[in-house]
């Protein structure tokens, strides 16, 4: 098969008919076809032609080529009756798919940014809420510290004030004794007193009127007639 009459070089003519004006003719082409730069090589090189898969692709990538052409050779290569403003709007939906899958990225991006965004905030806020329940629960703490010691304050207040009560009630039970001591030396005295005669009674009155006199005339003799030591009982 001769090289310019073959598939492969109507495919070099389809690429250089509608990237004529480019200079990375075969990067452009690969790029719609949707291949890499060495599959569409290999095709434009091959002798022995492409296979139907690949001519039913080109044909799908570009409607306006003529199958008959492409496949054997016949003129034209164009479709003669080929709508053109058919083409223009399928070139426009695969411009506006690809315009479409570019914004979903973006869009998908955007969102991304946006959920880090908010995990940046949602752990600033969990940051900001964990050194609250750091200072609340010092604060408790402290409280709770001064609730304790106010309590043992009051404790041994409340221990004292027994203490005090106790003592006062021992006190009270001693002034109780004693008074009854004292009553009952009072009626001991009081019933001695009564089993004397009336001459003993007169007796122990006089004793009692002479210690009286001696306790005046003592401080007289010591003063007057240095009188060094008395004692009254005697």
């Amino acid at each position: 098969m001769n090289r310019y009459t073959g598939s492969n070089f109507r495919i070099k003519k389809i690429r250089e008919y509608f990237f004529y004006d480019s200079k990375r003719k075969n990067l452009d082409f690969a790029e719609k076809m949707g291949e890499n730069a060495n599959t569409v090589s290999n095709w434009i090189n091959n002798e022995e032609g492409v296979g139907a898969t690949v001519i039913s692709k080109i044909l799908n990538k570009f409607p306006s080529i003529s199958r008959e052409w492409l496949e054997h050779g016949i003129e034209p290569m164009l479709i003669t009756n080929y709508d053109e403003n058919k083409l223009k709007i399928n070139e426009s939906k695969e411009n506006n798919n690809e315009f479409t899958a570019e914004k979903i990225l973006k869009q998908l991006s955007d969102s991304f940014e946006n959920i880090s965004i908010a995990q940046r905030q949602l752990t600033d806020s969990h940051c900001k809420i964990a050194d609250s329940n750091i200072t609340i629960a010092r604060l408790l703490e402290k409280e709770k510290q001064e609730k304790e010691a106010t309590y043992i304050a009051f404790k041994e207040v409340q221990d004292r004030n027994k203490l005090f009560l106790k003592d006062n009630q021992t006190l009270i039970e001693k002034s109780n004794r004693l008074s009854e001591l004292l009553e009952k030396e009072k009626k001991g005295n009081e019933i001695l007193w009564n089993t004397l005669t009336e001459e003993q009674q007169f007796r122990i009155s006089h004793i009692n009127d002479i210690k009286t006199n001696i306790t005046y005339i003592v401080p007289l003799l010591k003063k007057y007639f240095d009188v060094k030591d008395y004692n009254i009982d005697t």
